[in-house]
């Protein structure tokens, strides 16, 4: 025979489900407490919650799409989230991407609302941090590369293309040894390093 379980049992449940869907998110440093996440469909890197995974964290969360498209539930919600499109996550909201396609990509940054607020009790904090962050007024935004952004960014990569050093050789041993001579001929005292060593005339 099937109990009925009182509000009491079903809140004690709920608290313990969400407790284990909770993710803490270790900072390298913690005086920057920044995390940063690249998501596949294979995997994360670093280590954390990835794709297809159920979650929620007290950091607020950038998501910006590099490659392909996803699909993301946020407190219930469905949110699709286009290549070079960003989306913004509340804190303490369960989320998840539910889709990515194959060629999907894409970087995650979570940090605490408290460091958009310049310091403890600014105005800034009090009146346009918390109480959107904090009040839950603005759950998730999808946010849209204006025309100008796409400019700048597509700038940039054209520029990593062409500053790519293509078909130039590594001088050999011999031939950094005589470059690091002529510069301390001409430049006594000059520490020179060769493939990250002192060079000491012994190489």
């Amino acid at each position: 025979m099937k109990r009925n379980i009182s509000r009491e049992e079903g809140q004690n449940r709920e608290s313990i489900e969400k407790d284990n869907l909770y993710e803490v998110n270790r900072y390298a440093d913690t005086a920057f407490p920044v995390g940063a996440y690249t998501v596949t469909r294979e995997g994360i890197m670093p280590e954390g919650r990835g794709y297809k995974d159920l979650h929620w964290h007290e950091e607020l969360q950038f998501t910006y799409v590099v490659n392909g498209e996803l699909r993301i539930r946020i407190d219930g919600k469905d949110y699709l989230v286009k290549e070079k499109e960003a989306v913004f996550i509340n804190r303490n909201l369960l989320h998840i991407t539910t889709d990515l396609t194959e060629d999907g990509k894409y970087i995650s940054l979570n940090f605490p609302d408290k460091i958009l607020g310049f310091f403890p009790g600014s105005r800034m904090e009090q009146d346009y941090v918390f109480p959107y962050t904090r009040g839950y007024m603005l759950p998730a935004v999808v946010l849209k590369l204006l025309p100008y952004h796409r400019l700048g960014l597509e700038t940039y990569e054209r520029l990593g293309k062409v500053y790519e050093l293509k078909d130039i050789e590594t001088p050999g041993m011999e031939e950094m040894r005589k470059m690091a001579e002529s510069i301390r001929e001409k430049m006594p005292g000059c520490k020179v390093k060769i493939k990250g060593e002192l060079y000491t005339g012994n190489m």
